[in-house]
């Protein structure tokens, strides 16, 4: 981290004992760490005052997902992209065998958002949640 300008880069491997939730004989599983936007950058329907969002960012996630033997993907979704001046979300779900890999990219290009512009800015970030609300169904394999 010496030097301040360049960008930060980490990888890990994790074994999760529960990365999925069921819903009844499935199990859906979430392709990115990426939560609800809306609630994280913009609580409220309108704004008095502009919206300080602390800088530009941006923020890279390729997530490999191994499934067990006998388990096959059920459901697929279709990713998407949300793209507006003030940032872009890109989530692309390939599957390969046995497993898959989510791919999701999010850059957020503006680090001030003024009251008016708060409503476009708003309506991108709900455009955004219904892209990352998207779950994969996985079923087969013991219980």
């Amino acid at each position: 981290l010496a030097d301040r300008e360049a960008p930060i880069h980490f990888t890990y491997r994790a074994s999760v004992p529960q990365m999925a939730r069921r819903d009844g004989t499935e199990l859906r599983l979430e392709a990115t760490v990426i939560g609800d936007l809306v609630r994280s950058l913009s609580r409220t329907a309108t704004r008095r005052y502009p919206l300080d969002l602390g800088g530009t960012s941006s923020y890279l996630e390729n997530r490999v997902v191994r499934l067990p033997a006998g388990m096959r993907v059920t459901e697929m979704p279709t990713g998407g992209e949300a793209n507006s001046p003030f940032g872009k979300l890109k989530v692309t779900i390939e599957q390969s065998p046995g497993g898959l890999t989510a791919r999701t990219e999010l850059e957020l290009t503006r680090d001030r958002v003024s009251a008016e512009e708060y409503p476009a800015f708003r309506q991108w970030a709900e455009r955004a949640d219904v892209i990352l609300r998207q779950r994969i169904g996985i079923s087969g394999g013991a219980r």
